[in-house]
């Protein structure tokens, strides 16, 4: 599948170098959209994207800041590239819109995360249970209703996350607060004016409860739905999220519009590959499977042979690996208590031989 397949040319949010930052944001609607900036109001001259998350998440610049200022030059696709390095790049650069260029190196449009979403659900390829999906992620982190803004901001940081979940004091669902929905509190003139001043001087709405920010209208699964009914819901509510409740209505995970693009770079290595993975579950499975994808990424290849094989016995890691690269044949074993370290020996070996 291919870049073109999924091109959009309409509906793309334009600006220039000369707007200011606060207009920009107003236009986006999540903290992974993009505004695509160009030189002049002919909008032939491309110079970067406005993102959310490197002007008001990774970094914070003042509304007024003009936009030529804080351009950020995210990867640029082509109309022939696989949608695999689509989606590799929106998860590197944490930008789900990317712009996309001709063979004259003339824009033409982006690809976004909702498109290939669209034709993962049309390819008939997220027949995979939730319950799956949640093996591999972090165990969910949840934040009561009525702590305050400053809290959560403290939970988003600490732990590196975008979206939190909202219980009351039953653990039951109540909302979803995102980073992002806190931007616009953090651009008032009120808050900046007071943002400097000394601890414990901090604007008003810092020390509001979280469930006057939180969005209330969430979308549901059961951990034995499938990934094609999150994305059909992600998709014809327009929201980039579904969390996952247990049989007491009890929040126990949450699927990501990331979580099903980054189904196609799992196909694309079960694609490939002859794998045997045995004994294997949760974080531990997850670092295999980001091994296979750095194998995929170094060798720059899909027509090797790999067989990987990984046994727990007790405590004990057996990682065996047979590949072949240009004619040339390589074998690997490793045992230990360690997965972590096993995995690093393996990469280091593989830079070796490519």
């Amino acid at each position: 599948m291919k870049v073109k397949e999924i091109l959009k040319t309409t509906g793309i949010i334009r600006t220039t170098a000369d707007e200011t930052l606060a207009a920009v944001l107003a236009n986006l609607p999540s903290s992974h959209s993009a505004a695509f900036v160009f030189d002049s109001e002919d909008y032939k001259n491309y110079l970067g994207v406005v993102s959310p998350y490197y002007t008001m998440i990774r970094t914070t610049y003042p509304p007024e800041t003009k936009v030529e200022t804080v351009l950020f030059h995210c990867p640029k696709l082509s109309l022939t590239d696989d949608l695999t390095e689509a989606v590799r790049l929106m998860n590197e650069s944490k930008i789900h819109y990317l712009p996309v260029f001709d063979a004259k190196r003339a824009f033409v449009g982006i690809a976004t995360a909702r498109r290939i979403m669209r034709k993962l659900l049309d390819e008939n390829l997220l027949n995979i249970s939730v319950a799956d999906v949640l093996a591999k992620k972090k165990q969910l982190i949840t934040i009561n209703e009525n702590q305050q803004v400053s809290e959560a901001l403290s939970v988003f940081k600490t732990n590196k996350v975008s979206k939190l979940v909202c219980v009351d004091d039953h653990s039951h669902l109540r909302g979803v607060l995102t980073y992002y929905d806190l931007i616009a509190l953090s651009l008032s003139p009120k808050f900046r004016i007071s943002y400097g001043d000394r601890a414990g001087n901090r604007h008003k709405d810092w020390q509001m409860p979280v469930k006057n920010f939180m969005k209330t209208y969430v979308l549901t699964l059961k951990p034995t739905d499938t990934l094609s009914l999150a994305a059909s819901m992600i998709l014809d509510k327009e929201i980039g999220s579904v969390v996952v409740l247990d049989n007491n209505k009890k929040p126990i995970g949450i699927i990501t519009t990331k979580d099903i693009i980054s189904v196609i770079l799992e196909n694309e290595v079960n694609s490939y590959s002859d794998i045997d993975i045995k004994n294997i579950k949760g974080k531990e499975l997850v670092s295999i499977e980001l091994f296979l994808k750095r194998l995929f990424r170094k060798t720059q290849k899909k027509d090797f042979a790999v067989k990987f094989f990984a046994e727990k016995d007790g405590k004990v890691f057996k990682l065996r690996l047979d590949i072949k690269i240009k004619d040339q044949s390589y074998h690997f074993d490793r045992e230990g208590k360690n997965l972590s370290e096993l995995i690093a020996k393996l990469d280091k070996a593989i830079e070796e031989v490519v």
